[in-house]
């Protein structure tokens, strides 16, 4: 368990360094990527830039939804705290923020903090409340937030999202609850439904 759960916050940590470094240079790279569209890569370019265009744009709206699944769990998790009387409230409620970006492991890594408060403040027994807490936010976080969020933001119905959940999951473990529902949405609407995605409007300056 410690080594899958070390492999997994490294990869996490891994993609924000990642991601920081993209955002760093993005003029650069968007330049770079363009310029393939004028040399002897034209007709690949032409051909897979439109398809890696909208699946980049489905993965965004999916962390987007996944940001504001985050704030709401972090903010039922406080409540809790304070129902509890588990101190330092700001610090878990940190923990729990960025850990909910880890399906399944996350919800273990963000409750060891917790519970080592809660012993500390009132032993076994506001452990075992804070346990019940935890449980009750994260199914709701399943079963209510999960297909409500992601159904807003991907236009697909709660339903489908848990099918798509489940099945990412089965399949695919960790990366199957991380990215089954945008590669689901991307290839109905983009593969299936010939739709294409458009960018977000944008930002005034």
């Amino acid at each position: 368990f410690v080594n899958a759960s070390l492999a997994v916050l490294f990869q996490f940590l891994l993609s924000i360094i990642l991601s920081f470094l993209i955002l760093w240079d993005l003029p650069a790279l968007r330049k770079g990527a363009q310029s393939l569209a004028t040399e002897k890569t034209s007709d690949v370019y032409a051909e897979i830039a439109p398809g890696m265009t909208a699946f980049g744009l489905m993965l965004g709206r999916a962390f987007e939804a996944q940001t504001g699944i985050a704030l709401v769990n972090a903010m039922l998790t406080s409540i809790g705290f304070m129902i509890l009387g588990i101190p330092s409230i700001a610090l878990l409620a940190t923990i729990v923020f960025f850990c909910s970006f880890i399906p399944v492991v996350g919800v273990m890594l963000s409750t060891l903090p917790d519970a080592l408060f809660a012993f500390k403040t009132g032993g076994i027994t506001l452990v075992s409340w804070l346990v019940v807490m935890v449980l009750v936010v994260h199914a709701i976080e399943a079963y209510a937030l999960n297909p409500f969020i992601y159904g807003r933001h991907m236009k697909m119905h709660p339903v489908a999202i848990l099918v798509f959940l489940l099945v990412g999951e089965h399949l695919f473990g960790i990366w199957g609850l991380l990215l089954g529902v945008p590669i689901a949405a991307f290839v109905w609407s983009y593969v299936i439904g010939g739709n294409v995605v458009t960018r977000p409007p944008p930002r005034p300056t």
